[in-house]
């Protein structure tokens, strides 16, 4: 099963499948996060060659791959208010403004 994320099916990208066609690693050759308190699957997983790493890890290995994402940026609108139950504005919450790809 593929998870894809928002903007994936933009058609400037490549698919999920693209690296796989190209012989490059992917999925679990990387490795596998396990929840650190799940011990159980931790114990389980143990003794079945799989790499397991930290989340951690596994993010500092697809920036190494594919760069260090851009930070988002956020517009004007407010699209939500965190406010304290005696009616004072504690926060705002912001649109993320569309992402423009550099040409």
């Amino acid at each position: 099963m593929e998870v894809r994320h928002q903007g994936r099916n933009d058609p400037r990208l490549p698919s999920p499948l693209h690296k796989r066609r190209q012989g490059r690693q992917h999925g679990t050759d990387y490795g596998i996060a396990i929840n650190p308190k799940r011990t159980d699957l931790i114990e389980a997983t143990k003794d079945a060659g799989l790499p397991i790493k930290t989340i951690e890890e596994l993010r500092d290995i697809a920036y190494a791959i594919v760069g260090t994402p851009d930070k988002v940026q956020f517009g004007d609108r407010v699209v939500g208010i965190i406010e304290a139950r005696d009616g004072t504005i504690m926060d705002v919450v912001r649109a993320v403004k569309e992402y423009e790809f550099a040409d």
